[in-house]
């Protein structure tokens, strides 16, 4: 299965739009498959964290394979009171306090690690819930963008499908193989 999305994202490198525009056409069949092969690779937890918009499906499928909540944050503020607020360089983040209560463990998901400035304002919802996380998941890391690395010197373990790189050429797959 990995072999195959591999092959199937190298095809699709024109670029970060040819392959983002790829990987949110998947149907709920092929999200299925990719959240149990993403899902074997990281560690049990108590709920799935993810951001609303393109993780969100991904994230939703890894929470139904592992039968535990999913919980989505998003970047524009809620209009109720109870809300957990991470921010991270650019990247302000919102989450219900109801949601994240009692939880004590977390995977994060997300369908692309670039920078990982988003996968860090959602430690800071995690945290501020008391919750630890525990694994970051994602279908494609821009190896070259320094996210891995971000989340890696946090002592966060990080599990992705596939790597492509940014080169003189445009898109290309990661052949440093996986960190």
């Amino acid at each position: 299965m990995n072999t195959a999305f591999k092959e199937q994202v190298n095809q699709h490198l024109e670029s970060e739009r040819s392959l983002e525009q790829f990987l949110g056409f998947q149907t709920p069949a092929q999200q299925f498959e990719l959240s149990a092969a993403l899902s074997q690779l990281l560690p049990q937890a108590d709920a799935v964290l993810t951001l609303l918009g393109s993780g969100q499906g991904l994230g939703f499928a890894v929470a139904l394979e592992r039968k535990v909540p999913l919980i989505v944050a998003q970047d524009r503020p809620f209009k109720f009171e109870g809300v957990y607020v991470s921010e991270v360089d650019d990247k302000i983040l919102f989450a219900l306090q109801d949601h994240l209560e009692g939880v004590k463990s977390v995977v994060v998901i997300q369908d692309v690690l670039r920078r990982g400035y988003s996968s860090l304002g959602l430690v800071g919802l995690a945290a501020q819930a008391g919750a630890q996380v525990v694994g970051f998941g994602a279908l494609v890391e821009y190896s070259n963008l320094g996210g891995r690395n971000r989340l890696e010197m946090m002592n966060f373990p990080v599990q992705v499908l596939a790597q492509v790189a940014h080169t003189p050429r445009g898109l290309q797959p990661e052949r440093r193989g996986v960190y």
